[in-house]
């Protein structure tokens, strides 16, 4: 997280409307890369995704 300039905040367990953006992101990466590709690897999800 610092190489990226990021810092680490904690929100209240299980309440994911205090994290919306961040829930909404994961949800479409899910929806656009993980549940459409088999990944043999993390590289190759890597690449697929762009990271």
């Amino acid at each position: 997280m610092e190489a990226y300039g990021l810092s680490q905040e904690f929100t209240t367990p299980y309440t994911p409307e205090q994290s919306g953006l961040v829930e909404r992101f994961f949800r479409c990466l899910k929806e656009e890369f993980i549940w459409q590709h088999s990944f043999e690897s993390l590289g190759q999800a890597k690449i697929v995704i762009h990271c």
